[in-house]
């Protein structure tokens, strides 16, 4: 169907269909040739095959706590990365489809993760990880004059925070060319990308679009 002046095409509801069932809290969808993968909390990741069966790659954290992920990655090695979206701590984990688990990162700058949003290897292997805010409860900042989310990239020198202050970061995405980090901060209601260095660093951050209230 088309639209318009030049509108998007608009796809009718009744032209929509749903695959999968019985998930829980499903975030982050990732679409490979043969399957969609998304976040679970049952504790893992669900893979979703064409013909809509469902399997649940789970596991669960030290001290029975339970695993909560937000943004998922899928490996080259078939496992998975994912963001724990904890009640008041987060952390970065590694999930094998056996359901072993293994943090990857718990603390940054010497201070413990809040619940963590997002996620994603780059080409050059670098881990990126985004955490919307400091505030407990993180409901604190669905506000837009608070700005205290930022991002942590981890490579071979370790972990660290590359950007800050930013409001309400959630996923992020590289440019085709890996030269800007776009980043979505929800509640700042804004569109923002960085200059990615070549040592992995964010500089030169831009706004690229802002929204309207309720957005």
């Amino acid at each position: 169907m088309s639209a318009a002046d030049g509108a998007p095409p608009l796809v009718p509801l009744s032209a929509l269909a749903s695959v999968g069932a019985g998930l829980v809290r499903p975030e982050c969808v990732l679409a490979t040739e043969s399957a969609l993968y998304t976040a679970d909390w049952r504790g893992g990741v669900a893979r979703i095959r064409a013909d809509g069966s469902t399997t649940l790659f789970a596991g669960s954290l030290p001290a029975g706590r339970t695993l909560r992920p937000n943004g998922i990655a899928l490996r080259r090695d078939g496992s998975f990365l994912l963001a724990d979206l904890g009640e008041t701590t987060g952390g970065v984990f590694a999930l094998d489809r056996g359901g072993q688990v293994r943090p990857v990162l718990e603390s940054v700058d010497g201070v413990d993760l809040p619940p963590t949003n997002f996620v994603f290897e780059d080409r050059a292997d670098r881990i990126r990880v985004t955490v919307s805010t400091r505030q407990v409860p993180r409901a604190s900042a669905y506000r837009a004059d608070i700005a205290d989310g930022f991002v942590v990239v981890i490579d071979a020198r370790g972990a660290r925070i590359v950007a800050d202050g930013l409001g309400y970061t959630n996923e992020a995405a590289l440019s085709a060319n890996g030269d800007w980090l776009y980043v979505n901060e929800t509640f700042g209601r804004r569109l923002s990308r960085f200059r990615v260095g070549a040592d992995g660093s964010l500089s030169g951050r831009e706004v690229v679009t802002t929204f309207g209230h309720g957005t």
